[in-house]
């Protein structure tokens, strides 16, 4: 029956009017909502559809715009923390439980950032506490997107022994540091992602603000958005050109005869350009009979058809077939039989040699011997004509969580402009080889977030990479060193802060176990910094030098003053394995070791530096007319000067501090 177009037009505008109210992920049961004057809300609805929202006394009122978003805020300044419920009314009622107000934190960054407590080894299951007020929405996977995404998987979870182990380690103690000084409930929103560049994270906004990052951003995010097209045209390109040449796919695809097969050793080349087959016979246990088998074939060069005991199961043909993509096919339950299994691959290249350069794999288990080759067709050597025509395959792109803003659009935006304090961020060892970038990079970045969330200048606390490798024994230039006088240079942006943990990381582990005092040194820079608190939340930062013949001193702004802390007789390599190393000493009979001094040559040697009020004087006999000064140059240092607080003196180098 026909249905009248009348009919159709009603029927989708009544459904449009009472399209329910909905509202993002991040607005779910135990939530921590910030006390502010304004926390924003928002979700969707049926255009033009009106919106009401209340939590304890706070209400406010929203209407959806032409695409059917909404958007208030919700005055929670005076608010007590609750539990309160969240209700949502429009054409529908959402009721959002266990809501708490209190301070919120954004924790992003990669791996030691995302580094949970259940990874922690000192930390036992049973001596978990529960800590009703602490409560972590994780961004759920690791995304990326070239374009703004509004939704995000994630839920919240409160801190208790069951839930405690999948919160970030970083966050949970830097969140447990602020809730019992604040004696207030904290949220901390996780979005991390391991071994990522800065990169990915930023918006594409704000790289405007430097015009070399800009054009090779755009440029970058092009060819991301055009590859799908370029690919299609190559493919088209190259079927056009097998066929002028001779060189397309026309040989019977059916499979062949049991006679004329020899062995063959996969993985690797298995003929000339052409098609072949290749087959093993698979045994099925009685146990396995009936049940559905997944074949993954990586590294495939040419296109593919997989037959199981003579059945075609599924086929890569050759405008799909990639040779970096991996190939998944089923074997279906009901052609699963105990018994040997006849597996059976028809491969064809127009150009180099059919090859499979990876196991084959059958339920993850490897078909690495028995296999049998039969040659099918050769193809005659390439003319020179051929090759000067043969179309280019589309150059590689990088890794999507490599390309600028593809992280921000997918794992940050959708999380804009949800109601925070400020932010934590422990990045920097991806971008360990190029500091003169990232020196510009890390600014943008905060900037860009800041402006991206419209809450002003939010604080912005970050961690200065961790000593980590092989300990060197001669002073040079390293990346780690470089790329944390980055960190230290981005202290210049208003209202941030940085952790120096020079002191707590470990030679062999790039994630160092002791995340529970990161985590309290970021706490210390929120209390003392966005919090008031009365307390010294720094170690010694350098601030300027004086040469005095042949001696140089130090200058440093350390309100609790300098020490020289006692060096133990080991260092850790992996407290994981409780592994450690004899330390030895680079300037043995000086009171600071870190040190190193050069003269107009650049030459760089170890140094004698002793603490006199509240300056370092360095010297050494090899350098009489010294020009500069660093301090804990290289990956894993080794150093001592702190205050009396314990905290460490951030590294630096004098000759181009800024």
């Amino acid at each position: 029956m026909k249905i009248p177009h009348l009919f159709l037009t009603v029927a989708f505008t009544l459904t449009a009017v009472h399209a329910d109210v909905k509202l993002p992920a991040i607005f779910s049961n135990h939530a921590v909502l910030q006390k502010t004057a304004k926390a924003p809300i928002w979700g969707t609805a049926a255009p033009g559809e009106k919106v009401s929202i209340t939590l304890g006394t706070a209400k406010a009122d929203a209407t959806a715009d032409a695409s059917g978003k909404w958007q208030t805020a919700l005055d929670l300044s005076q608010s007590g923390e609750g539990p309160f419920e969240l209700i949502v009314k429009g054409n529908n009622e959402l009721t959002i439980k266990d809501v708490l107000v209190g301070e919120v934190w954004v924790c992003s960054g990669q791996s030691n950032m995302e580094w949970r407590m259940c990874q922690l080894v000192k930390v036992k299951a049973d001596e978990i506490p529960n800590l009703p007020r602490l409560r972590q929405f994780t961004v759920g996977g690791q995304l990326t997107s070239a374009t703004p995404k509004d939704e995000i998987p994630g839920k919240w979870q409160v801190a208790d022994p069951t839930s405690t182990g999948n919160f970030t380690a970083v966050g949970y103690y830097f969140g447990e540091a602020l809730s019992q000084d604040l004696n207030q409930p904290v949220g901390l929103l996780l979005t991390a992602w391991g071994g990522t560049p800065i990169e990915p994270w930023i918006p594409l906004e704000a790289y405007a603000a430097d015009a070399g990052l800009a054009t090779a951003a755009e440029k970058t995010l092009e060819l991301v958005k055009t590859y799908p097209q370029r690919l299609k045209d190559f493919f088209t390109a190259m079927s056009a050109w097998q066929t002028k040449f001779g060189r397309a796919d026309s040989a019977p695809v059916e499979p062949p005869d049991a006679s004329g097969w020899t062995p063959i050793t996969l993985p690797g080349k298995l003929g000339e350009p052409g098609s072949l087959w290749i087959r093993q016979a698979v045994p099925i246990a009685p146990d396995k009979a009936g049940k559905a088998q997944a074949l993954v074939l990586r590294g495939v060069a040419g296109s593919d058809r997989v037959y199981w005991n003579g059945k075609l199961i599924g086929e890569t043909p050759f405008e799909k077939s990639l040779p970096a993509a991996e190939r998944r096919y089923t074997v279906p339950a009901e052609q699963v039989v105990a018994g040997d299994g006849t597996l059976m691959i028809r491969l064809f290249n127009s150009t180099g040699n059919p090859a499979i350069s990876e196991p084959a794999q059958l339920n993850n288990r490897p078909l690495t011997t028995g296999w049998e080759v039969k040659p099918a067709t050769v193809l005659p050597a390439l003319s020179a004509e051929a090759k000067t025509a043969m179309p280019v395959f589309p150059a590689a792109l990088p890794a999507p969580a490599t390309v600028p803003s593809m992280i921000y659009n997918a794992m940050v935006h959708p999380i804009i402009p949800y109601g925070i304090r400020g932010a934590i961020w422990y990045q920097g060892e991806s971008n360990a080889g190029d500091a003169p970038k990232y020196r510009k990079t890390f600014p943008l970045l905060i900037q860009g977030w800041r402006k991206a969330w419209g809450q002003g200048d939010f604080p912005f606390y970050f961690c200065q990479l961790a000593n980590f490798a092989v300990k060197t024994n001669n002073p040079s230039d390293a990346g780690w060193a470089e790329l944390r006088d980055a960190q230290l240079a981005t202290t210049a942006v208003p209202n941030t802060g940085q952790a120096v943990l020079i002191d707590i990381g470990e030679s062999g582990d790039i994630h160092p176990q002791n995340k529970a005092d990161v985590g309290k040194r970021l706490a210390l820079l929120a209390l003392a910094r966005t919090y008031d608190r009365k307390i010294v939340d720094s170690g010694p930062v350098y601030e300027s030098m004086k040469i005095e013949g042949p001696q140089i001193r130090l200058k440093f702004a350390s309100p609790d003053g300098l020490v020289a802390q006692p060096l133990g007789a080991t260092y850790p390599v992996a407290s994981v394995k409780n592994e450690t190393a004899p330390l030895v000493r680079n300037s043995p009979n000086s009171e600071l070791e870190g040190f190193a001094i050069c003269g107009a040559d650049q030459k760089w040697v170890w140094a004698d530096a002793k603490i006199e009020g509240d300056t370092v004087v360095v010297s050494s006999s090899a350098v009489p007319a010294p020009v500069a000064v660093r301090y804990g140059w290289s990956s894993n240092p080794n150093v001592n000067l702190h205050n009396r607080s314990g905290l460490p003196a951030s590294p630096f180098q004098t000759d181009t501090a800024q």
